[in-house]
């Protein structure tokens, strides 16, 4: 398991699922992380 962090929030995932903590972080903001990391 890789962990990231990203806005004080804990981002952890594997090949096959995500898995994380949002905290008072906006969905947005996680979309867009998430976004991001399809393209690395």
């Amino acid at each position: 398991m890789y962990n990231y962090w990203y806005n004080e929030t804990a981002i952890k995932w594997t090949n096959s699922y995500y898995v994380g903590t949002a905290g008072t972080v906006t969905a947005e903001t996680i979309k867009k992380y998430i976004e991001e990391q399809k393209s690395r």
